[in-house]
């Protein structure tokens, strides 16, 4: 058996394999493999959970973009915040249950362990972490009990 060529169009993985008893007669057979479709997240909803999606689909910039406006957070900071949460994931993948302890924690007015899970999670700390705070907090008035999860 001998693989001639092969091709991706996003949904399979095509294969052209020509199979011989000898060199002077070949004969072809087309092979299809389906490829696993990754989850798509939904940019336009600033959540925990989209952000999440983004970071696992590998949208490093499309997930600090989205970082940015739901803490409030400048660009650089942002970004050094969506390093900090992918390098955590890809140490402990259960470090996005941390992720979505915020809006548990932001209904039942725990203050104190939104400010401690916006450290771990997003490694941010002195001003950064209190404009991270207070966007939290302001986006959780803003929905009634529907601030981003």
């Amino acid at each position: 058996m001998v693989v001639t060529r092969g091709s991706i169009d996003g949904t399979s993985i095509h294969w052209e394999v020509r199979v011989a008893k000898d060199d002077s007669k070949p004969g072809g057979k087309l092979l299809r493999l389906p490829i696993a479709k990754r989850a798509q997240p939904t940019p336009k909803e600033l959540t925990f959970k989209n952000f999440h999606l983004l970071v696992d689909a590998g949208e490093l910039a499309s997930a600090s973009a989205m970082l940015e406006k739901l803490l409030g957070l400048y660009a650089v900071q942002a970004q050094a915040s969506t390093q900090h949460y992918a390098g955590q994931y890809l140490l402990d993948p259960r470090h996005v249950q941390k992720t979505m302890q915020i809006a548990t924690a932001l209904a039942e007015g725990a203050l104190n362990e939104v400010l401690s899970l916006l450290l771990a999670c997003f490694g941010l700390s002195g001003p950064p972490l209190i404009i991270a705070h207070q966007a939290l907090l302001d986006a959780a008035r803003k929905g009634g009990d529907e601030g981003p999860s």
